[in-house]
Formats: structure tokens, sequence, C-alpha cells
């Protein structure tokens, strides 16, 4: 097969907005003939007609013109067997479409000449270089889009190849809108039901844009018809970024990092809500219903107003004083938990902050009161059984709340995209005592080439270890080491992942996994849901690209940094995302609103 890879780009016509490439000129032919088999008068008679008795051939002539239209002139029919070669030629084992052939293997040609030897080698180099021109998560997502359209293909008995564009759009069409039947679905407001964004639509058309320009044929892109059918699904989907990352700023990562150290949501409840039973006696029913306007804490004493057992019944005041363990004192507990807590609302409730039935209470607490005789005994029971129920609930190890600080504070203050934070090496990172831990990154999204980009871990000033990334850092490293028995080599991960016995993964020859982009996620969503955050509504909750956003939009919040400085942590090329990040996280306090109001307010003034 000999493919042009010849791309034309259209050129408009003046007057018509249509393209004068042969291609185009091409597709009204298709147009013509579609029309040539009706005189004018044949042509119209016969809409006419269909209009008032013969809708299906009306139907049939409106698919005949878009599809003429749509088709460029240019097709070629290919056997199936050949589509299938072509096809899993330019997709990988790693589901990569690449813009080579794969080769199986460089095997050695015997019997070669030495300049058709010297020819193979750089045709095989040629290709490799190629192969490196694009990121793998491009490429990656190139295969996905393209393992799709084949799949659509073979279910609609349709060729995948070439690429045609009346089977382009149809494939676009039913990406986008939900199928009931033969027809699409419609809501209860006459609109049609769609199940994906326009970037998702952007995306599956590049894909099958680079199949083509791989394979050496028309870009389904460069058909105005399909670029028309683009236009208005953008039009009808929207194209403001939904589902945003929430941020993760200072005080939420604050919370988060106290969530690292056993300050968990979960788990700060536990102990208050055992605590609360041991020394005040309340039963489930109050524990469900007490709330923290019930609460008063001062450092020596709580003052419990615990709502009455039954209806009609006195509310009962109770005063716990300080215990010497701090461990086992309620203050202490009851402390944490309001620190942490969601609203202020009930006191034993869920993340969200909604409140717990007393089953749901009965359930927490049951099995963890098992040493002390059940539920009932723990309003009975002594320090020492005490101890051993609330040392009884899970607890993370010392190596994974090491990694996790980390993680969080090396995350945040070099606002690193969760893929360069999987990338890091020990090599990458250098300790330079109290100006903190240089870190290179050497390669990210916007530098694919390897320029290669600087961060700082700094050290805090103060005597905060909670908060000082430089010393997370180094009592993560410390741990690791003891850990696996040996110092990490330079070629070795950062950050690793951990059984759930607190064991690290590892590969063969003894070498250290690497913990990866999505396992860098859940770490972030899981101390996120453990300190009790709940995420803005509509958007896409707490994950690896908060704390990117968390540092954006700490530093931007009433101008802590510039958008220089800014971009010189986050790498950003255009100043245009941080202008509207800038905009977002100061609209409160910086609109024309606010400013009208303010102007009204200080012209009333007497002069």
């Amino acid at each position: 097969m000999n493919y042009s890879r010849t791309r034309n780009h259209p050129s408009p016509r003046q007057g018509d907005g249509r393209s004068s490439d042969p291609g185009a000129s091409k597709a009204l032919v298709a147009l013509v003939d579609t029309l040539s088999s009706h005189s004018r008068g044949e042509a119209l008679s016969r809409g006419m007609d269909a209009a008032n008795d013969d809708d299906r051939a009306a139907a049939t002539l409106d698919v005949e013109l878009v599809e003429a239209e749509l088709t460029d002139g240019t097709q070629i029919s290919l056997d199936a067997n050949v589509i299938d070669l072509v096809l899993d030629s330019y997709l990988d084992d790693r589901g990569r479409l690449v813009p080579v052939p794969v080769q199986k293997a460089a095997v050695p040609v015997n019997g070669l000449s030495d300049d058709d030897a010297k020819r193979l080698a750089r045709t095989r180099q040629i290709n490799d270089m190629r192969s490196r021109a694009w990121a793998d998560n491009t490429l990656r997502a190139y295969g996905s889009g393209v393992r799709a359209w084949r799949s659509w293909c073979a279910d609609e008995n349709v060729p995948a190849l070439p690429l045609d564009p009346v089977h382009v759009v149809n494939h676009i069409l039913d990406l986008v809108f939900v199928r009931n039947g033969a027809d699409y679905l419609k809501d209860d407001e006459g609109n049609y039901v769609t199940s994906v964004v326009a970037s998702t639509v952007e995306i599956r058309l590049s894909a099958l844009n680079k199949l083509a320009e791989f394979v050496g044929l028309p870009r389904p892109g460069d058909n105005l018809g399909v670029l028309e059918v683009i236009r208005g699904l953008r039009r009808t989907l929207g194209t403001a970024p939904t589902k945003r990352r929430a941020a993760l700023d200072f005080a939420l990562l604050t919370r988060c990092l106290e969530a690292t150290t056993g300050a968990t949501f979960a788990g700060a409840r536990l102990r208050a809500a055992v605590l609360l039973r041991a020394r005040t006696g309340a039963s489930v029913g109050q524990l469900a219903g007490l709330e923290w306007a019930d609460v008063e804490l001062s450092s020596e004493v709580a003052v419990i107003s615990l709502p009455p057992r039954r209806k009609g019944g006195q509310v009962q005041r109770v005063e716990v004083r300080k215990h010497r363990n701090k461990r086992l004192c309620l203050i202490e507990a009851l402390s944490q938990l309001r620190r942490i807590a969601p609203e202020l609302g009930p006191v034993i409730c869920r993340r969200d902050g909604t409140e717990l039935s007393r089953q749901a209470v009965h359930l927490s607490l049951s099995e963890v009161c098992r040493p002390a005789g059940g539920f009932g005994a723990l309003a009975r029971a002594n320090d020492r059984v005490l101890a051993s129920v609330l040392e009884s609930a899970p607890t993370p190890t010392a190596l994974e709340t090491a990694r996790d600080r980390a993680l969080l504070l090396t995350g945040f203050y070099t606002a690193r995209r969760r893929s360069e934070l999987e990338a890091l090496n020990w090599r990458d990172l250098i300790d330079h005592g109290r100006d903190g831990w240089e870190v290179k990154i050497r390669r990210s999204k916007t530098d694919q080439t390897g320029q290669g980009h600087t961060n700082w871990l700094p050290q805090e000033d103060e005597d905060n270890p909670l908060l000082c990334p430089a010393r997370a850092m180094r009592e993560y490293r410390r741990l690791l080491a003891k850990t696996i028995g040996r110092e990490p080599s330079h070629a070795e991960p950062v950050f690793v992942p951990l059984t759930s016995g607190g064991a690290v993964r590892r590969a063969r020859g003894d070498r250290l996994k690497r913990l990866t982009a999505d396992a860098i996620s859940d770490v972030v969503t899981r101390r996120a849901a453990a300190a009790g955050l709940v995420s803005p509504a509509g958007s896409g909750g707490f994950g690896g690209h908060s704390l990117r956003a968390g540092f954006v939009t700490e530093a931007l919040r009433d101008g802590k940094l510039s958008i220089p400085e800014v971009q010189e942590v986050t790498g950003h090329k255009s100043a245009d995302i941080l202008l509207g990040y800038s905009r977002e996280v100061n609209a409160a306090k910086r609109n024309g609103s606010r400013r009208l109001m303010e102007a009204v307010r200080d012209s009333r003034k007497p002069t």
C-alpha cells in the first residue's frame, strides 16, 4: 500500500465559505450526482409530495444529501484483513497509537551488504526517534480513542479504514448522546441527554486525526462538514471546565497533615465517643443527639449538656475535669474532634457533617468496646481498660504516616503534577540543610524535551515539624532507610508503595517499586476524607491535582505572591490560567459589584 501522507489544508472560496481543494470539489460532485436522477421540477415535486404523503422518502433524501456533503469523494475501499493488519501495526502492546508500524523485534538480518545494514540500522533508529516525538500519556490517549473507534466500527459493521467522515460523525454522535433505540434520548424538557463533555469529543477527534496522519490517509478533522458538527457540539455541550479538582489550600492541607498524625476524623470521632460514654455515662441516643452547642470546653473542664434520655425528660448536665493522661482526656478528645469537624452541628456525625443514627453509633462502638465487656460495661471501665479499648483501634504505620506527610507537603510546595511526583528519584533531591531541599523536575507535561525545572522544599524556621516540608522529607527518608535496611539508591523512586502491614513493595533485584500517579491521588483522597473534608459542590473532589491547585489558590489569594512568582514554581508557560485562578479566588472581595457599593458608600460620606 502506498498511502500519501500529504494533508490537504482547505482554503475557503470567496462568497460561499466552502473549500476549493479537489476533495471538496468531489464532495460537490457527489452532491450533484445524488440529485442527478431528479430534474429540478421532479425534485421539487417529490419534496412536496413527501412532505404530504411520503415522509420516509423525504427522510431518505435528507440522509443522502448529508452523507454526500460529508463524503470527500476520495475514499478508497480496503479489505477487512488489511484494515486489521494496519491497525494492529500502529497499536503497540502498551495500548499506544504509535507513528510507525510496531517493530516486534530488531532482529539481525544476515546476508546484507554493509550499506544495506547501515540503512536498516538508520531506519530503525529513525522509527525509534519518531516514536519518542510524543509523550507516552498522549500516545496512550490516542490509542484509547482508536480502540474505541475500532470497536464501534465492528458493532456498526462498517470499515474502520479509511476514516470515512460520515462514519466518524456518527461515531462522535453516539459518543456524545445517549441512544434510545433508533433515536437519541431526550429529557423531560426536550433536550438531548449527553454523556460526555466537549473536551472528550475533541480528544476523540484528535485521536482519529492522528491515526490518519500516521497511516497516511485524509484527516477527518479537515472535513468542513465534520468541523461544523464539532462546532455544533461545542455550542451544545459548552466548553467551561467541569469537575475541576477541589483545591487543598493551606488551611485544608493542615487538616490533612493532622490526619496523618492519627488526628483522623474517624479516629477522633471514635475516641471522643468512647470517652463520652466512659466519663458521662451517655446512652447511644444521647451520643447521637449531642450537638456542639451543648459542649463547653475550657483548658481544665468540659461541661456537657446531654439531651434527655426519653421524651419529656431532663437535660443532664455533666462536668468532666482534665485527665493527666492526654490519651484518656475527654477535653483533649473533644478539642481535637472540634478542630477537624466538618460543621459545628452533631458531635458524633459523618464526614460530611450529617447526623449518625442511633444504630450507626452503636455499630461503630460495639466492636471496639469488646475488650471492656461491651458498650454497657464501658461506663464502668477504669483507665487501664479504656487505654486497651483505644489502642485496639487500627492506626497507620510510622513509615506510612511519614510518607504521606512528605508527599502532601512536597506536592503542595513544589506545585507539581502527580505524574511528576511519581517520576521523582532520590538523585533528584538534594538536602541543603537549613535552606531546605532542592527538587529537580527533569521532565514535565510542558517540558517534554527535558530542559528541567528546579523547585524547593523550604525549612520552616519556627519549631513546627508538622508543617515543615524539609523536616518531613528527612524523617521519611530516615524511616524508609530503617525499614529497608539500607539507604535508597539514587536511581530508586522517592515515593514507594507499602503493604497493608507497612512493608515496602519491591521489584526484581530488590529495587523499590514506584508509587503510581493513581496511588498518589488515592493518598490525597484518603487523607482528605480522614480529615473530614467535604469537597465543594460541582467539583471533582480531592485528588492528586488538589495540591497543585491548592498552592496556586493560596499564593494568589489576597496577592501573597505575584503571578510571575507563581509561574516560577508551577512552570505555567502562560499567565492566562493563573489570571483566571486569581480572579476566582479573589472574586468575593474584588468584584465590580463590591467596588461599586463601596464607591457609592464613600460618595455619601460627608466631606
